[in-house]
């Protein structure tokens, strides 16, 4: 039995509050892919799909940080999806990217679980490489656009996105697993902590291969100093303004030899401590 009592800790992604940072992890990778998505889109009888991916097919999301197959959760939302009477699939998925292998041996990236309401028919979500999908005749791309694409391993092998088929020549469009988990990464450095005045999307870690900069954020306490300074000098202005060539110089010696008397002290109690010889 999977234990879901995992503190949740809310994360903002690309102008949306997630409920978790796992859940704001996915949609940086959703992005990433080229997915259109919707975040929590609709209530389905007590069952809130985490997300809609829209494409050729439109497929329902539930994120869970499982670690095994989970049948209470498959089950309750097959039963969610029969009482909707919704002709749509759902993606089960996990803490992230596996790799899995084929009956044939081909080895894969599975993104998750892909089902319907059939609680028998949930198996791995196959993630193919965009760039691999491209008319047989023409060689031309099929899915403009996109970095990726995922079907069912079993079923159908229609990508559910683009809508690309081309029989069992699939297995011929996987995506590598060091690709995958690049894309990954990225995702992962999309939503982790940055200070408020720089959170970098997907988008823009997916541009900058390297790490993506963070602007230095001021501390309140440094600004709260800043206009202390300022202003003083201000009311040193005003008062200086006052006196006359004579009082200035004045005052501007009495300043020396009071500045000089400070450090004369700070010196010699220093030395009573030791800490300068």
């Amino acid at each position: 039995m999977n234990d879901y009592n995992i503190k949740a800790i809310p994360t903002r992604y690309s102008g949306i509050m997630f409920r978790s940072r796992l859940e704001a992890r996915w949609a940086a990778f959703f992005d990433l892919m080229g997915w259109q998505w919707h975040y929590e889109p609709f209530d389905l009888g007590g069952w809130f799909p985490d997300f809609l991916i829209e494409g050729n097919r439109q497929t329902l999301v539930e994120v869970k940080p499982f670690l095994q197959y989970d049948q209470p959760t498959i089950d309750r939302i097959c039963s969610a999806v029969k009482q909707a009477r919704l002709d749509k699939e759902v993606l089960l998925l996990g803490p992230g990217l596996c790799e899995k292998k084929a009956e044939n041996d081909y080895g894969f990236v599975s993104l998750g679980l892909l089902g319907s309401d059939d609680p028998d028919y949930f198996v791995p979500a196959v993630l193919v490489a965009a760039d691999r999908l491209k008319d047989p005749v023409s060689n031309k791309s099929y899915s403009p656009g996109l970095n990726g694409d995922f079907y069912h391993e079993i079923d159908y092998w229609g990508c559910r996105v683009s809508g690309f088929y081309h029989g069992d020549e699939v297995w011929n469009h996987l995506m590598q697993m060091h690709a995958a988990r690049d894309y990954w990464g990225k995702a992962s450095a999309a939503v982790q902590y940055k200070p408020r005045d720089y959170r970098a999307t997907a988008t823009e870690v997916l541009a900058n291969p390297h790490t993506v900069p963070r602007r230095k954020k001021r501390r309140k306490s440094n600004v709260a100093l800043l206009e202390r300074n300022k202003q003083a000098l201000a009311e040193h202005n005003q008062f200086m303004g006052q006196l006359s060539e004579k009082e200035k110089l004045l005052w501007m010696e009495h300043a020396d030899k009071f500045t000089k008397m400070i450090m004369d002290q700070d010196h010699g109690e220093k030395l009573e401590k030791g800490k300068v010889k």
